[in-house]
């Protein structure tokens, strides 16, 4: 039987997309919007897509008939998850009882400690995977990403389970909160502490590295403090660390008492005051409402814009929930240049595969899934958190979702993410890929990562709950064409181009041939026309236009 993936993957990927942010006109008393938004289901699926991370066509049916203004409450709103995640445990308090071990002894006990953190951060992982899949809370599971990549740690130098689910737990309580009380918790934060460096800081050598990051990643923006600041600010936060076991802790005798001037205003700074300089200007409601339109809308506003959300923001004393409400009511949020015009992320794909199909595969096919395509959930690979955009497609992340996708669809086989893991394969991807280096160096943890996912999918037996045949028979589709516009409609952002649909019409056709099925009799073929809807399926989600939303 022939193979009807490839088609799709001899595509060209291509992604146009405008830099430019029309005039917003002022709408509400604020100025800020909204005027109005014609609310249908192209709309509603935006929506669901950007303050979530995609849905069903049976949701987008239902957040039309709520309108835009109750679509947009159902999401502030939420559900709360299906089981919260069980207290973590506190291993390092375990460490105190390791200094009189002999060698051989402490070796092992560190061994067994390293494997319990190990064991408890996949759980949580698996945990937070399933949250994402379940579309329970789908805009405070998105926010709680988006801070994941805007306040980043990285597991491989805090190296503590506890401290990063705490401090996931942390970005998951404020994600729809307020940002003042986040970013002071986040300066309390031991995982923070620790990754950048702040809980070795005293008076007499502060560390820069927290002051630095708070002021350029976290509030201000660059351009907007001098390296003076910088210095000041990690005076003032000398002394903030903490205790194994014990969690934050102040240290009075190694905090800098002295003076300080942050930002032009003069007194005795701690944390709490740096944060009062900070949140009073108008740069850093700027630069927060600027990073939140840009990850939600996918385009960087324009300053205009970033200055009258920024001063909305702050007038709010920095309340999400009122400029998400805002924010997702404008009219420019649904801006042609918008829509399915940014690249899905590795968890925005797999997710949004699973939402739609109304798969529940095991978590981990979709923490190892992203892994493969760059997204490694509690790594982000910098303190800048992920880049975003066109960076997530290469030759062989393209493949590779392809492969995912296919498995999770199960028409990928075991034996087909082997071969596409074998070293010639990923080397032929490496030499067409403009970023040889950088896929050269990536190209060997990717196989291993895939190897993984083979393990997985091989032992666990997995098998989809899927039944697009039934999806075809409840949407009336019988004819080829239908059957495409069906499947392109319920799994696509974008709308396919007509070349797209007659390409995927063909494919279909050769596809019912080889069965015998003649046209509108596809649904009599039994178990070989759910086969051939989910290959189709596939080949779909491996178009360059699923690679949108």
């Amino acid at each position: 039987m022939r193979t009807i993936t490839n088609l799709a993957l001899l595509l060209l990927f291509t992604v146009t997309a405008s830099g430019q942010d029309p005039v917003d006109e002022d709408g509400g008393p604020d100025g800020v919007g909204p005027a109005s938004v014609e609310w249908n289901a192209r709309h509603a699926r935006h929506l669901l897509n950007r303050a979530g991370l995609g849905a069903t066509a049976d949701r987008v049916d239902e957040f039309v008939e709520l309108g835009l203004e109750g679509a947009i409450e159902a999401l502030l709103a939420g559900r709360r998850a299906r089981a919260p995640f069980v207290e973590p445990i506190g291993y390092e308090q375990s460490r105190r009882d390791l200094k009189d071990l002999g060698p051989e002894v402490l070796r092992a006990a560190k061994a067994d400690l390293k494997a319990r953190h190990h064991r408890q951060q996949e759980m949580y992982l698996e945990w937070w995977a399933e949250q994402l899949i379940a579309d329970r809370a789908p805009l405070r599971e998105r926010m709680t990403l988006f801070w994941h990549g805007v306040l980043t740690t990285q597991a491989t130098k805090v190296k503590d389970s506890y401290l990063l689910i705490q401090q996931n737990q942390l970005l998951r309580k404020h994600a729809l909160g307020n940002y003042g009380e986040l970013l002071r918790g986040i300066l309390r934060d031991p995982a923070m502490l620790v990754y950048l460096d702040n809980a070795a800081s005293d008076k007499d050598h502060p560390n820069e590295n927290l002051a630095r990051e708070l002021l350029e990643l976290f509030s201000l923006g660059e351009g907007n403090y001098s390296e003076q600041d910088v210095s000041e600010v990690a005076r003032a936060l000398t002394g903030n660390g903490y205790e194994r076991g014990e969690g934050f802790a102040f240290s009075p005798r190694r905090h800098d008492e002295g003076r300080k001037t942050v930002l032009g205003i003069e007194g005795r700074h701690d944390a709490n005051d740096v944060v009062d300089v900070l949140l009073a200007q108008p740069a850093c409601g700027r630069f927060i409402a600027q990073r939140l339109i840009t990850y939600l809308e996918g385009v960087a506003p324009a300053a205009e814009r970033s200055a009258r959300y920024g001063d909305f923001l702050r007038g709010r004393n920095y309340e999400l929930r009122p400029f998400l409400r805002r924010l997702l009511a404008d009219p420019e949020f649904y801006r042609a240049e918008v829509i399915a015009a940014r690249i899905a992320s590795p968890l925005d794909y797999l997710v949004g595969t699973c939402r739609r199909l109304e798969l529940d595969p095991d978590p981990r096919m979709i923490l190892i899934g992203a892994e493969v395509l760059g997204e490694q959930l509690f790594e982000p690979p910098s303190v800048k958190g992920w880049e975003g955009g066109e960076s997530w497609i290469t030759t062989s992340t393209l493949l590779a979702r392809s492969n995912l996708v296919g498995a999770l669809l199960g028409v990928v086989r075991p034996e087909d993410l082997a071969s596409a893991r074998s070293e010639d394969a990923w080397d032929d991807e490496v030499r067409m890929d403009g970023e040889s280096m950088l896929e050269m160096a990536r190209a060997p943890k990717r196989r291993d990562e895939l190897a993984r996912l083979l393990r997985i999918v091989d032992g666990a037996g997995y098998a989809p709950a899927l039944n697009l045949s039934e999806r075809v028979r409840r949407g009336k589709a019988r004819t080829d064409r239908e059957i495409v516009d069906l499947l392109c409609d319920g799994l696509l952002a974008i709308d396919a181009p007509v070349e797209t649909r007659r390409m995927l019409v063909v494919v279909l056709r050769g596809a019912r041939e080889e069965l015998g099925a003649k046209e509108g009799r596809l649904h009599k073929a039994g178990p070989q026309a759910e086969h051939t809807l989910r290959r189709l399926a596939h080949v779909i989600l491996s178009l360059p236009e699923a690679q949108l939303l």
